[in-house]
């Protein structure tokens, strides 16, 4: 599984090699590291993850569904998730 995250953005190349799709190290881990917590943090999840709740009910489906691609095609759900609460938290 890749990061998830776009090769390119905005005419600019985010990371890895855009020709071969191959991610930095860590970036797979840093997406799905913070998915899991606001998978965990109950405050969090109620947020964030709302309007999923048919979808992901149990870790299993959260886990098969962060590593889908979203409605637009362009993120896995994970990535998109991630974005989300990093620029509210933090923005």
């Amino acid at each position: 599984m890749s990061c998830g995250f776009p090769q390119k953005a905005f005419h600019e190349v985010i990371h890895g090699d855009v020709t071969t799709g191959e991610c930095d190290v860590g970036l797979k881990d840093a997406m799905k590291g913070a998915c899991w917590r606001i998978w965990r943090d109950k405050e969090l999840r109620s947020k964030y993850l709302k309007d999923y709740e048919r979808e992901i009910g149990t870790e299993e489906q959260f886990r098969e569904w962060i590593a889908r691609l979203d409605e637009t095609g362009e993120f896995v759900n994970g990535c998109r998730l991630m974005l989300i609460a990093y620029k509210d938290l933090y923005c």
